[in-house]
């Protein structure tokens, strides 16, 4: 009997270290509630007569303007353009401050723009202005310049591939950047002369076509397109001041001209910018844009030096030292930037 009760008594026993997680677990849930409690508390009222201030406003986002990425333009003047605004901002595209389309931007910001007719033969000047959907309207920084080829005159280079477009992007931000460059045709590309009369010619040209160089009809040296499509020579005999002819001939099988480009150009006694009686002649460095703001000052009416002289310009953006250009004293209106 008395070993059954000893054993009874055992098994009734608790454990002392039970007891004392018991008492941790109840001071741990008592801490809890306590931080609970405190974290309900009101915030302590400022001293009285304390000035109190009032939460400074949000500064909204500075709007994100618009901008042009890709331009597609054919040879017949239809424009592909894509780009990055605001958020579902709609995009209007403006030429020459007149509006030819619009498009919206998705919600990440990309926007497509196809043209619904032709861009017109000529140089265009295009540039962007979104509308946010909180009602800002905000203007891009760059203008697209475009240069729309214009069809042959002549009936027997209808049948040839016809030229191509080219898009500069200009930002008074960045440096001009060249969208949609032309392909890797016959072309001149930089013309060059010291004091001396040493000539120095750059341009394009098919990969590992053959240039013969002509001024006044004269051969002065051949040149071929390397594996980038550019070609350079300069002639060894110098070339006396005045009005010259060059013309430069890619050649096929046998000796047989497969294109052609014929310019004039003038070499000066001395590198000097003659701006007189309506007449310059064109330096080295020298674009129609810089010309047209020491004419006119302002860049954008080099559209006006390009018209007056057309027969001598096939692209606005390759003019050459030596061209003697036609400067109009006072240009029309239609050509002044908004």
């Amino acid at each position: 009997m008395s070993n059954q009760a000893t054993v009874r008594r055992e098994t009734g026993r608790r454990p002392w270290w039970l007891g004392l997680a018991g008492i941790c677990a109840v001071g741990v849930v008592a801490g809890v509630i306590v931080s609970l409690e405190r974290s309900r508390a009101p915030a302590p009222l400022p001293p009285q007569g304390a000035a109190v201030m009032p939460a400074s406003p949000a500064v909204p986002p500075a709007p994100v303007k618009p901008v042009f990425d890709i331009v597609r333009v054919s040879p017949q003047g239809t424009a592909v353009i894509a780009g990055r605004a605001a958020p579902n901002a709609e995009i209007v595209i403006l030429d020459a401050g007149q509006e030819i389309g619009r498009t919206q931007a998705d919600p990440r910001g990309d926007w497509v723009f196809t043209s619904g007719k032709p861009l017109p033969p000529g140089p265009r000047a295009l540039t962007l202005t979104e509308h946010t959907p909180d009602g800002q309207a905000v203007n891009g920084t760059g203008t697209l310049f475009v240069v729309v080829p214009a069809p042959p005159i002549d009936p027997l280079l209808a049948s040839r591939k016809p030229a191509a477009a080219v898009a500069v992007l200009t930002d008074t931000t960045a440096a001009p950047r060249l969208l949609q460059p032309g392909p890797a045709q016959l072309a001149l590309g930089a013309v060059d002369y010291d004091e001396h009369g040493t000539l120095r010619f750059a341009g394009s040209a098919p990969p590992g076509a053959l240039v013969r160089v002509y001024i006044d009809d004269k051969p002065v040296g051949d040149a071929v397109g390397d594996t980038t499509g550019q070609w350079s020579l300069s002639p060894a005999a110098p070339v006396p001041p005045g009005t010259h002819r060059l013309r430069l001939d890619q050649l096929g099988m046998g000796d047989q001209v497969v294109a052609r480009v014929e310019l004039p150009f003038t070499r000066e006694p001395a590198p000097v910018v003659a701006m007189a009686d309506g007449a310059v002649v064109v330096q080295p460095g020298q674009n129609l844009w810089e010309m047209a703001r020491q004419a006119y000052g302002a860049g954008i009416r080099y559209t006006v030096i390009y018209e007056a002289n057309r027969s001598q310009i096939r692209d606005p953006n390759l003019i050459y030292p030596g061209q003697l250009f036609t400067v109009p004293v006072s240009p029309p209106s239609s050509s002044k930037s908004r």
